[in-house]
């Protein structure tokens, strides 16, 4: 018994570290800026992300924003964005990932997020959404998507009308993504528009995420908020609920044991 609770208490901490990474606490709701700037990466290139003072993100003025999820890092100043940091999470591989996305301007929501990149932050996946008017949206799908090449070259897109949702400005709207080998599932206003697409022959299997923000004109500013990760249960942590299982079990029966 004691042999079993050893094995447990050594060997679940170190399979849950290899197997995933231990992401902190979600949804980020950028409620000040440190955590922005601890959490979240933007590459010099691509930069015009800030935080807002209402406590979400936003690009106004630049068509192309981008920010990469890493846990350690530095440099960031006010609300911009870590400037430096070692890419902490790079083994994401299945997972769902969303946020809430509004616009200054009627129509103008467009974003999304950059799935499964290298070690490089550069060919990964790009899924994103753009609202088109008020009762339609567009998705669409890019392979060798990076935080330095841009958003890649298209693999999937379709325009879909919204069901019983008619978007306003300045409201916020959530889009998620998830990602289960080579399947990409999109769904915009809880389920308000869905589709779903294969790549036969997935480019990227295993990286890093991060978000992409666009905008329609000089004067629009497109929002984020609520960014979420949940990559799904491995079995390692299975395999260690399973051995928890049965440590528990193990006193009961020897209890019940000793009065036969």
């Amino acid at each position: 018994m004691l042999k079993l609770t050893f094995l447990a208490a050594v060997l679940c901490p170190l399979l849950s570290a290899n197997a995933a990474t231990v992401l902190p606490l979600a949804p980020f709701t950028f409620s000040n800026n440190a955590s922005y700037d601890a959490n979240f990466k933007e590459p010099s290139s691509n930069n015009g992300v800030i935080r807002n003072a209402a406590g979400y993100l936003q690009l106004q003025g630049t068509q192309f924003g981008i920010a990469i999820f890493d846990t350690s890092a530095t440099g960031g100043v006010a609300g911009l964005g870590g400037t430096s940091g070692h890419d902490d999470n790079n083994d994401l591989s299945n997972f769902t990932i969303s946020a809430s996305l509004a616009s200054s301007e009627s129509g103008g929501i467009g974003g999304g997020f950059l799935l499964r990149l290298d070690s490089g932050e550069e060919n990964g996946y790009f899924a994103s959404v753009l609202t088109l008017g008020t009762d339609a949206v567009k998705f669409d799908l890019a392979a060798g998507a990076g935080a330095v090449s841009g958003p890649g070259f298209n693999i999937f897109s379709i325009t879909l009308p919204l069901n019983n949702l008619t978007i306003a400005t300045n409201t916020f709207y959530p889009f998620k993504v998830e990602v289960n080998d080579g399947t990409f599932s999109f769904d915009f206003g809880s389920g308000a528009a869905t589709a779903s697409f294969t790549d036969p022959f997935p480019s990227a299997t295993v990286g890093q995420v991060g978000f992409v923000l666009t905008t329609i004109s000089p004067t629009a500013a497109t929002r984020l908020d609520n960014f979420t990760i949940t990559p799904e249960p491995n079995s390692a942590a299975f395999l260690c609920a399973a051995a928890a299982v049965v440590i528990m079990i193990r006193p009961r029966r020897s209890a019940l044991e000793s009065f036969q």
